[in-house]
């Protein structure tokens, strides 16, 4: 049994799937929040993903183009 079995996953690509991550957001009330990087150097490494998901449905954001919407529901969703 693969981990990802029955999970719906999306990619933050567009405008529209940014908005679609924020309409799903805001129905929930618990999710689950995960950072990928390069490494552990802050002074050299970088966030280069961030994922946030609830049992069914997981959220893929690349950081380095679509880091406003990180910023944003950081902001947004405390």
């Amino acid at each position: 049994m693969n981990g990802l079995d029955g999970v719906d996953v999306k990619l933050v690509n567009s405008v529209d799937a940014a908005g679609e991550l924020m309409r799903w957001l805001s129905t929930k009330t618990e999710i689950a929040y995960d950072t990928e990087s390069t490494g552990l150097n802050v002074d050299r490494d970088r966030v280069r993903l961030v994922q946030v998901a609830d049992e069914r449905v997981g959220w893929v954001i690349p950081f380095e183009r679509w880091g406003g919407v990180v910023a944003e529901l950081v902001s947004k969703f405390e």
